[in-house]
């Protein structure tokens, strides 16, 4: 059968792509709409098809139909040899695909998917449309999150009976009444749409048969198995609706699939947002097969709650922690030591925290502008200095990564706060090895900086006064206290090298795997300063304040890694 030639246009428009379905009623193309450049899906059914009636009937139905949850068609098209259905074209996993793949869904998405597919349903019959094949086949889900009704081929207008001989539909989830031929009404859909909710919650059909015939004595005869059975989960509100909507006579359902919506409504919660719910979920069976499972993804629930409250405001949280790093870093390590007036220090930061939050690489240029303003308050030489190295980090790493760009100046507050071992350890936690490495390897010169500046002093070594930009000779002064003192470069060298390899053992995403990265690396930096960089501390105490550093750092990566949603990546790293 080649009525379409993918070598030339059809219908003078449509240039075929690729052949993405075929069956006893036709073919369906991938094509490309030359006039509105669009990507869209044809329908082909040869004239001559037994079923070619319903690709008509098809095009009435859902030109009737205008609704986000319902497939949309843009047009119908007749030649002598075929009729074509024009429709927008859907890249997704059909509902049965991922039923197949992970059985149970989670609850929530379960019962989110279930309102998308009754406000799809509740559309076409207020038109008077009825679906007449509701299976997990005939729903997409999309990977932006958004789900479809599909395939209304043998819908029909409601209140007509049907034929003994026009039993039309998939038997595994046709109603008692579409199966004896009886009036088929918006009951019918609602109950093969409970059919549907029930077997995403209890990962089995209601009438789990495996013939057609027993299917069919089944639903016709048998009492439904209470979902609860197979899924505690489902309250028992939930389940005394999935059994009303699957009752055999037509009288002891729901009037409409409203009625039905608002159960599902109720279970989820009034709170429940079922579009944030399957965007999310998208994206994770989107973004490498993650486990979809029932379980894979709950979560207790502070924690199912934290994990999803920084997965949907990601990018929100990314520019308000690079901003607030933004307004630190001012405050605290530059403007906190060079000569301006707290009114321009307030507004200044204040500005650039609102410029970072709105375009991060811009509000990171204000503050070293800001910075380097302050810096030739000073002297012309610090100003100078400072315009060439800030300019130099800006273009070769603000500019492309500003949020990992100021990492390192958070290291210093850090040590303020007797947090120094953490830096290098959750560096290399959050980051990749390499970018693990260069941040902590800064965090630790920037620490040594700030010390060096404000006391005159750093771990390893006591210049006797504060260095001074005003001073001329300031800059030389750090370049050889550095020289002369190779305990300097060490520090940064023992940081960089700690936080790249816990990145390489966490990059597994294991929980003992990163209990073990994070354990060894603390214990690899504290034996470090005990040993290799051992220098007392001014009151002669050599492991105080090591093992304070320690204590305090350790109790929050624990409490780090408790948080971590592991259950979330399980199925990634295995694909991967």
């Amino acid at each position: 059968m080649g009525i379409v030639d993918s070598n030339k246009l059809l219908l003078g428009r449509y240039e075929i792509v690729e052949l993405i379905g075929e069956g006893g009623f036709g073919r369906v193309w991938k094509a490309f709409d030359k006039r509105m450049e669009r990507a869209v899906a044809v329908k082909e059914i040869p004239t001559g098809a037994r079923t070619a009636q319903r690709a008509i009937n098809e095009a009435r139905t859902i030109a009737l139909l205008n609704h986000p949850n319902i497939v949309t068609v843009y047009e119908f098209e007749e030649t002598p040899e075929a009729y074509y259905l024009i429709m927008e074209y859907l890249e997704g996993l059909t509902l049965a695909e991922i039923l197949d793949a992970a059985g149970a869904l989670p609850l929530q998405v379960a019962l989110a998917i279930g309102v998308q597919m009754c406000h799809g349903l509740e559309n076409a019959h207020l038109n008077n449309v009825i679906h007449r094949d509701v299976k997990p086949e005939n729903v997409i889900l999309l990977p932006d999150g958004r789900l479809k009704v599909m395939d209304f081929g043998i819908s029909r207008l409601r209140g007509r009976p049907m034929n003994k001989d026009e039993v039309i539909g998939t038997v595994f989830y046709m109603s008692p009444e579409a199966l004896t031929g009886g009036i088929v009404d918006q009951t019918s859909d609602e109950f093969s749409l409970a059919m549907v909710v029930y077997e995403m919650l209890a990962g089995s059909s209601p009438f789990d048969a495996s013939t057609t015939s027993a299917a069919v004595f089944q639903i016709l005869n048998s009492a439904v198995r209470p979902p609860s059975e197979l899924n505690p989960k489902i309250g028992k509100r939930l389940e005394d609706a999935l059994l009303k909507a699957l009752a055999k006579d037509p009288a002891e359902r729901y009037e409409g699939v409203i009625d039905f919506r608002y159960r599902l409504e109720k279970a989820l919660g009034p709170k429940a947002a079922p579009e944030k719910i399957l965007k999310a979920f998208a994206a994770k069976i989107y973004d490498g097969n993650e486990d979809v499972r029932d379980g894979a993804l709950d979560l207790p629930q502070p924690r199912r709650r934290l994990a999803e409250f920084v997965a949907e405001r990601a990018e929100l949280l990314r520019r308000l922690s690079t901003a607030s790093a933004v307004t630190v870093a001012l405050a605290y390590l530059v403007l906190r030591h060079l000569p301006m007036p707290p009114g321009p220090l307030f507004l200044g930061g204040a500005f650039a925290w609102v410029i970072t939050l709105l375009v991060p690489p811009a509000g990171i240029a204000l503050a070293f502008v800001l910075s380097v303003v302050a810096a030739f308050g000073v002297s012309k030489v610090a100003g100078l200095a400072a315009a060439f190295v800030l300019t130099a980090y800006w273009l070769a790493v603000s500019r492309t990564r500003p949020f990992e760009s100021l990492l390192p100046f958070i290291a210093p507050v850090a040590a303020a706060l007797r947090l120094a071992l953490l830096f290098p350890v959750l560096a290399g936690f959050c980051l990749p090895p390499a970018v693990a490495a260069l941040v902590a390897g800064l965090g630790g010169f920037a620490m040594e900086l700030f010390d060096l500046f404000a006391t005159g002093r750093a771990r390893f070594v006591d210049v006797g006064v504060p260095l001074s930009l005003a001073d001329p000779a300031g800059l030389w002064r750090i370049v050889t206290t550095f020289a002369l003192n190779p305990l300097l470069i060490l520090q940064p060298l023992l940081w960089a090298a700690v936080a790249a390899t816990i990145s390489v053992v966490a990059s597994k995403r294991s929980k003992l795997l990163d209990g073990v990265a994070t354990l060894g690396g603390l214990a690899a930096l504290a034996a470090a300063y005990l040993t290799v960089l051992a220098v007392p501390s001014p009151t002669g105490d050599l492991g105080g304040p090591v093992m304070q550093s320690l204590a305090f750092s350790l109790i929050i990566m624990l409490v780090i890694l408790g948080l971590f949603p592991y259950e979330r990546t399980r199925q990634k790293r295995q694909s991967r």
